[in-house]
Order: structure tokens, then C-alpha cells, then sequence
């Protein structure tokens, strides 16, 4: 029987918390540490990847950001709004089929050029 995945917040942290450029709704953060698994304290590790694809929505006059990179072997999502230059975090999660799609489309793309 396989062992069970870590979640990315069992792991050390590499590049250490997030700082003043980050912020979140505890609540919003609580949710989605139990419902995906992931805490936003490790946003860092998805935005500020050197391999991640960011795609934006504009929608009700603000624009959501969504970044897509691979973090310890799985391709994660990390959507946030940025307000002036803090990026604040809405959601994090491993990365749906069309996601992940839209990544390696981007990445075969990218390699072309």
C-alpha cells in the first residue's frame, strides 16, 4: 500500500515565510488548508516559481490572477487579486486537467520560440 502524499505545508519551508507583499483572509486561509491542503503561507512557492505560467481574468472590474508551476512534483494553482503591490491569496490547489492542459500548452509553446 502507497504512503500517503505529504501536503506541501508538512515540508519545510526553502524560501521562508511570505513577507509584507502577501496577504490573506484567515478564514479564506483555514478553508482552504482543509479543503485542498495547501496553506496560503506557502503561496510564495508557486508565485514566485521560475517555471510558472500566469494567466489573468478580468471580471467585475478587478482582475484575478491565476499562477500555475509545478512545486515538489505536482503542478499547482495559486489564484489571488493583487491590491497595489500586495498579492493577496484566494484560492491554492493541485491543478485541474484543463490547467494543466493550458501549462503544457504554454510550455511546448515556449520552447518553440
Amino acid at each position: 500500500m502507497n504512503a500517503p502524499v505529504p501536503r506541501l505545508h508538512d515540508w519545510p519551508s526553502t524560501t521562508g515565510l511570505l513577507g509584507d507583499d502577501h496577504e490573506w483572509d484567515e478564514h479564506k486561509r483555514a478553508s482552504n488548508l482543509e479543503k485542498h491542503g495547501f496553506d496560503f503561507v506557502d503561496a510564495n512557492r508557486v508565485h514566485e516559481s521560475p517555471d510558472k505560467l500566469t494567466l489573468g481574468s478580468a471580471r467585475q472590474g478587478e482582475t484575478k490572477w491565476i499562477d500555475l508551476a509545478p512545486v515538489k512534483g505536482r503542478l499547482l494553482m495559486l489564484v489571488y487579486v493583487m491590491r497595489g503591490d500586495v498579492v493577496r491569496c484566494i484560492s491554492m490547489r493541485v491543478a485541474n486537467r484543463k490547467e494543466s492542459r493550458w501549462y503544457d500548452e504554454f510550455k511546448i509553446d515556449d520552447t518553440l520560440h
